[in-house]
Parts: structure tokens; C-alpha cells; sequence
């Protein structure tokens, strides 16, 4: 028989060591890093946003021309095919306009601005409603309600980048950059 083993040798059972400190390290490299991170992300993200709530805006934009446009056709055809008064073009449109806001540029919506002129050669005409040149209605720099200009020479508001929204007499609304 083989001599008992001294207890002091004796192989111990294993122990299996706890992972909690390299949790804790990586959450700690996580927690310095993600809060500079956070901020690095937003200053990269901020611009974006930006330009997509400015392009949702001119979009919104080109929608109100087209509303003011077919309204100027309906207002047209109830009047022996003329437009309203350029002075007061608003209240000769209120009746065919569903919305308000669709006077309303939607930068100066809060603001209680307008931001929408009619082209003051068209007072009381009867343009063609074939003409895709002729500038019926446009973005202005004025924001007081019936705004009237020329669009060829009113300066360009800028409120949806470098440019501004207009609609041709045949309907046509676009954004049209300022080539100036």
C-alpha cells in the first residue's frame, strides 16, 4: 500500500475565476469612449438633419404653390378667366384655399409671415395656361399678407437653401436656384 499523501499537496478542486473585472473594464472603455463618441456622432449628424428638414421644408413649400396655383385657376374660371387683383390676391384666393397655412412659407409659419407674392403683371389678366415661363406666383422676401413683385427683380428670400420656390401659370411649381 502506497503511504498516504501529505494534505499539503493534495490537488484542490478548480476554482473558476470570476470575469467581472474585464466586464468592468470594457464598460468603462465603452462609458469614455461613447460620451466623446456622442458628441463626435452628433456634430457629424447635426448638418444632415439639417439639410433634411430644409429639403422637407421646400418641399412643403413647392406643395403651398401648387394649392395657390390651382386656386388661382379655380378663382380664374369663376371670373371669366382672369386672375384677382394683384393687390389683394389673398382674399380673392381665401375662398378656394383649403388651408391657411398653404399662404404661409413653412420657414415663417410661427412667425405669422406669409413669404409669397403674386407677379403684379398678372393683376386682372388672363394668362395662358399652357406658358411655363410666366411666373404666376413666387417666394419673396416680404412676409406681409398680398405681396406683390416682379420675380425677374425681387431678391431671393433663401429660406430653403440658395433659391426660392415659384409656379409657372400652367401649374408647374419647382424650387429654382439663384444663379446670382
Amino acid at each position: 500500500m502506497p503511504p498516504p499523501a501529505d494534505p499539503r499537496y493534495e490537488q484542490q478542486p478548480y476554482k473558476k475565476r470570476s470575469n467581472n473585472t474585464w466586464i468592468w473594464i470594457l464598460l468603462g472603455a465603452l462609458g469614455i469612449c461613447g460620451c466623446g463618441g456622442g458628441v463626435v456622432l452628433i456634430a457629424v449628424l447635426y448638418p444632415v438633419f439639417l439639410q433634411a428638414r430644409m429639403a422637407a421644408q421646400r418641399t412643403s413649400c413647392v406643395t403651398n404653390l401648387s394649392r395657390l396655383s390651382l386656386a388661382g385657376q379655380a378663382y380664374a374660371a369663376d371670373h371669366d378667366g382672369t386672375l384677382p387683383y394683384a393687390a389683394g390676391w389673398m382674399d380673392g384666393l381665401d375662398l378656394y384655399v383649403s388651408r391657411e397655412r398653404s399662404f404661409h412659407c413653412p420657414v415663417l409659419r410661427g412667425s405669422g409671415g406669409y413669404g409669397y407674392a403674386m407677379n403684379g403683371s398678372l393683376s386682372r389678366q388672363r394668362p395662358a395656361k399652357t406658358d411655363t415661363s410666366l411666373v404666376l406666383f413666387f417666394e419673396t422676401p416680404e412676409t406681409g399678407r398680398n405681396a406683390i413683385g416682379d420675380p425677374a427683380n425681387t431678391p431671393f428670400p433663401n429660406r430653403h437653401g440658395n433659391g426660392r420656390t415659384v409656379v409657372t401659370a400652367s401649374g408647374g411649381a419647382r424650387w429654382i436656384r439663384n444663379l446670382r
